[in-house]
């Protein structure tokens, strides 16, 4: 058994050397994550297979889909590189003859009897859907059976004639649109039963793979940046030789490397993800990577993929239920009935039954159920239902778009008045903004190009920029605004960074002082952390101009602070700062650009709508290297707690529990003290000081404790890449959008994150019960999810907007609002 703490990279070499001698190999590891760090290495010189072991009790399918595509993979191929933990190789799974007489073929214009083959798929362990956003799930509507099969990357479409396959397409989960025509798919199992191991899948001998069977090889390389020194060493290596592999991350930095390089080092420069360098002196091969090269990163970082997205988020008929209130652009609110199958001149098709006021109905064909939206408010009373007559909507309608114009120009307004300030441009861009951001490890999202872009374009102008990032926490707001600091910088202007809380300044600091390692830029922080001795160091050398860049809480806002010559102010949660914070961040900002961080979600209907009028821009899309969490409904069970927290804990993880009654939450510490002694607990609650507060969370984010019990106070702002589970009890009397939130406080690493919510049944009330409903939708990401996000949406909207609008929101919809918005503000643009 292997663990990946005493092994280098020489590990990948080697097995991929013996993966020519024995066929089959099997690398057993302690555990999945070391398996998953160990894959990551031999992936760069071979192909490789990954094994999960299931996860704890609750989540039993969670790694099913994995562990079968695994399965088919092993079967298909003769030669296999197979990497897992021991837990995982000695789970049992399906015999391999169930496997193989469970395995459906598909081909396109094929007779397929679509019942029986629904029942197969239901036998084969795959759960019917309204719509099709996960693996192992199907749906089916009229002639369309929509699937995930557990072997794609990508759901499929089958369209059926009778029993006939018409047309087998891959479709894309957001947008539920085809993308490309396939002629034939090989659905495989999804569940897995208790019958063999893994190891009788292989059809030909294989080799447990040991650390006897690594060859002797050096200790991994540390030239400090020094590339004189590496070259004088690749020099060495050429003249004896060897063959030199030079690994970087990823493509900016292999570019980098070889414009700092010279002529006749690219050919030996790839890119790839190694946890370090090693030389085999038999084989006269050496491996060399980018970050032993400039020593940048403590830790590995593991480039994630990402992938671009290919279509919107879809909203559809499984979205709206019965009895929900719906807006049609024609006829105006209504009750949605379901949907009712009428026959007209022989043919009979699905129609949309919408309720109106006097008992009226309207049949709208399910082809135009883009023209229906479903209804949201600001307000929290039920809407008017409006009768059956377009001129009475119009008139709403007419109201309604008057007061969105006159938002919009005042919008233009605002926007017009920045214009009489100005400012000297900061520098255009230069080799040594490329530099830095060829040096960012991760590949950007197109949303985060976007707002590069954008602020690139703010600062070469003559206008003060005011740009407000909206995204949430771990989508890359902090690299956006890192580069926009060192423009100010290479500018010759100061930066200042204010942050609401000294945990947060103290995660700013981490970041910044990591990435500007290599930078001759000058970075302080101002908090009630440093003494009077180095607050006054620090003020003094900020007067002089011998400081770049100051992050600090609002102490940075006293009548003591000045700067040489301040250039850039970013603010991170501006609605956190109290009111008279706010205005004297505004007698700071007249004359100096502004870029205001922010986790607080906004449609992106609203960023299109006041696009041209007020600078703002969206990071809504998530790297791919995240994984999802992991999401369940539970009745309230002290053995399931038990076994999350022991599971995290034992995987070197900490835990949130939201307990969110102040008056109890003591007596709730001390029965998980009861339960499990041995676990480190702390509480937190909103009535304990500022300074209490921060205290406890720096020694959870110092991992001076395991447990966090606490009240909501936690639902937003932090990152702490170590808690992936949170547990939260009680969760019958939360709002969708708290639990969103909630949920958000796990998952920001490459480690799958957990979120139990629990319940207790003696507690439910109609209203609770009805709540009830919708978390269990919103565990399984379905339209509950999509809800929660809409419902914090509309508050951030609500926020821009002002309390002025939200009547005339509430008399016409919040989407039909931001339609008729969107529409002045174009006009008034132009």
């Amino acid at each position: 058994m292997l663990n990946s703490l005493n092994l280098s990279g020489a590990l990948a070499y080697a097995v991929a050397k013996n993966n020519y001698l024995y066929k089959n190999v099997i690398i057993p590891m302690n555990t999945d994550e070391d398996a998953l760090d160990i894959s990551e290495s031999i992936s760069t010189v071979s192909k490789i297979l990954k094994f999960p072991v299931p996860r704890i009790l609750v989540f039993p399918e969670t790694d099913t889909a994995s562990r079968l595509k695994t399965i088919s993979q092993i079967l298909k191929n003769k030669n296999v590189i197979l990497c897992a933990s021991t837990a995982a190789l000695s789970k049992k799974t399906i015999a391999r003859k169930n496997f193989e007489e469970s395995v459906i073929k598909i081909k396109k214009n094929a007779l397929v009897n679509r019942e029986s083959f629904i029942s197969q798929l239901v036998a084969n362990g795959y759960e019917r859907a309204d719509i099709v956003t996960d693996v192992g799930e199907f749906a089916v509507r009229g002639e369309i059976l929509d699937m995930w099969n557990n072997a794609s990357n990508l759901p499929c479409r089958l369209v059926f004639d009778v029993n006939n396959i018409e047309t087998i397409k891959n479709i894309d989960a957001a947008s539920q649109r085809s993308i490309t025509e396939l002629n034939e798919i090989e659905i495989i199992p999804s569940k897995e039963l208790d019958e063999a191991v893994i190891f009788d899948y292989f059809q030909t001998e294989f080799h447990i793979f040991s650390e006897i069977d690594i060859v002797s090889h050096s200790p991994s390389f540390n030239f400090n940046g020094n590339i004189e020194l590496f070259k004088e060493k690749y020099e060495q290596w050429r003249s004896s030789d060897f063959q030199i592999f030079i690994v970087a991350n990823n493509d900016g930095e292999r570019k980098h490397l070889s414009e700092i390089l010279g002529t006749g080092y690219e050919r030996n420069i790839f890119t790839g993800s190694l946890a370090s360098g090693f030389i085999l002196n038999d084989d006269k091969i050496v491996f060399v990577t980018t970050n032993e090269i400039f020593s940048r990163y403590k830790v590995r970082l593991r480039p994630p993929k990402f992938f671009k997205d290919t279509g919107i988020p879809i909203e559809t008929l499984s979205d709206i239920k019965k009895d929900d209130f719906v807006v049609h652009e024609r006829y105006g609110i209504g009750i949605y009935d379901g949907l009712k199958k009428i026959t007209a001149g022989g043919i009979t098709a699905e129609y949309i039954s919408i309720l109106y006021a006097d008992n009226d109905k309207l049949y709208v064909p399910v082809g135009d159920f883009n023209r229906i939206q479903k209804y949201f408010s600001i307000g929290k009373k039920p809407p008017k239902i409006n009768p059956l007559d377009s001129t009475s909507w119009e008139r709403i309608k007419a109201v309604a778009s008057d007061a969105a114009k006159k938002m919009a120009q005042q919008l233009l307004q605002i926007y017009s008045e920045r214009f009489d300030i100005q400012r000297q441009p900061f520098v255009a861009d230069s080799n040594y903004e490329k530099q830095f951001e060829e040096e960012f490890i991760y590949e950007e999202t197109p949303d985060q190009q976007k707002a590069v872009e954008d602020i690139k374009k703010d600062m070469t102008g003559y206008v003060p920029m005011e740009r407000c990032i909206f995204g949430d926490t771990g989508f890359g707001k902090t690299e956006v605004a890192m580069r926009a600091a060192l423009k100010s910088v290479l500018s010759g202007r100061q930066v200042c960074i204010l942050a609401p809380t000294t945990v947060l300044v103290r995660q700013h600091e981490q970041t910044f002082f990591e990435r500007f390692a290599d930078w001759p830029v000058k970075i302080a922080t101002l908090s009630r952390f440093k003494t009077k001795k180095e607050q006054k160091e620090i003020i003094e050398k900020l007067k002089e101009g011998k400081i770049d860049v100051v992050i600090g809480t609002h102490r940075l806002l006293s009548k003591d602070i000045s700067f040489s010559n301040l250039g850039l102010l970013i603010i991170d949660e501006e609605h956190r700062f109290g009111v008279g914070d706010k205005e004297k961040i505004k007698s700071i900002k007249k004359n100096v650009d502004c870029l205001y961080l922010t986790a607080t979600p906004i449609p992106r209907t609203l960023s299109m709508a006041l696009a041209g009028i007020k600078n703002m821009s969206t990071i809504s899309t998530p790297p791919l290297g995240r994984q999802s969490v992991e999401t369940m409904l539970l009745e309230y069970d002290e053995k399931i707690i038990t076994d999350a927290i022991m599971y995290e804990i034992s995987r070197g993880g900490q835990v949130f529990f939201v307990h969110n009654k102040i008056g109890t939450i003591e007596s709730c510490l001390i029965q998980l003290k009861r339960i499990l002694p041995f676990v480190k607990f702390d509480f937190l609650h909103g009535r304990m000081t500022p300074s209490e507060i921060e205290e406890k969370m720096m020694g959870f984010l110092n991992k001076e404790f395991d447990c966090l019990v606490s009240t909501t106070i936690i639902e937003a702002g932090l990152d702490i890449p170590n808690v992936n589970t949170i547990i939260v009890s009680d969760a019958e009397n939360f709002g969708l959008g708290q639990l969103y939130q909630l949920r958000g406080r796990v998952g920001r690493s490459k480690t799958k994150a957990y979120c139990y919510l629990f319940f207790r049944y003696e507690n439910l009330t109609e209203i609770s019960e009805k709540r009830l409903v919708a978390l269990k939708e919103f565990a399984k990401l379905g339209s509950g999810f999509h809800l929660a996000l809409k419902d914090l949406q509309i508050r951030g909207a609500g926020e821009i907007l002002g309390k002025r609008q939200h009547g005339y929101i509430d008399s016409i919809g919040f989407d039909m609002y931001l339609r008729l918005l969107e529409k002045h503000s174009n006009s008034l643009f132009k």
